[in-house]
């Protein structure tokens, strides 16, 4: 196994624990049906987007890599801003059904 593989793959691994942590935390009752639901679904998503985006970034390197400096400057642009938006903007914050499938798609 290359080393890259297995530090991609405990990085993968600790995002979906923690996140699977904080999911647990905030729902006050355990049910077997929505702890298998949250696994299937982390085990799919962690599984298969590595592997989408290795496709996708093969596929478009070439068409993008004389500008894709600038295309990272301006994405990370506007995610910050997006932040800091968020940030400051008032009122308070909507507690999301975390275990819909909308907000599973979302984690």
């Amino acid at each position: 196994m290359d080393i890259t593989t297995l530090f991609i793959a405990l990085a993968l691994a600790m995002d979906s624990f923690s996140v699977a942590i904080a999911n647990g935390l905030a729902n006050k009752t355990f049910k077997t049906t929505k702890a298998l639901k949250i696994s299937a679904f982390f085990g799919f998503f962690q599984a298969i987007m590595p592997i989408i985006g290795w496709y996708a970034g093969a596929y478009i390197l070439d068409l993008i890599s004389s500008f894709d400096h600038w295309v990272a400057f301006f994405l990370l642009t506007f995610i910050g801003s997006k932040m800091i938006y968020e940030s400051i903007k008032n009122g308070p914050d909507k507690l999301a059904n975390s275990l819909s499938i909308k907000g599973l798609l979302i984690l």
